[in-house]
């Protein structure tokens, strides 16, 4: 399997991945419980991602799920935050 997906569905996958942690996560929780449950959820997709694009070894591992960390981390801060209360 290769180059299935193209490169650009990480960053919207970390775009959207915000949305679907809502679902999950209780405001109410203290914000390590958060970050823990969003880092999980990024370290799960990012596997995901990196098998479906059959590029799996440890640095495109790495990269992916770092990418869809940070990227659902700053639209979660920048846009996110506000609009799904």
């Amino acid at each position: 399997m290769a180059n299935i997906i193209p490169e650009w569905y990480v960053w919207l996958i970390g775009v959207l991945l915000p949305i679907l942690e809502n679902f999950v996560i209780n405001q109410k929780w203290h914000s390590a419980v958060k970050v823990l449950i969003a880092l999980a959820s990024s370290i799960v997709v990012g596997l995901g991602a990196t098998y479906l694009s059959g590029k799996f070894d440890l640095q495109n591992i790495l990269i992916t799920i770092g990418t869809i960390f940070i990227t659902a981390q700053l639209t979660y801060d920048s846009y996110w935050k506000e609009n799904l209360k």
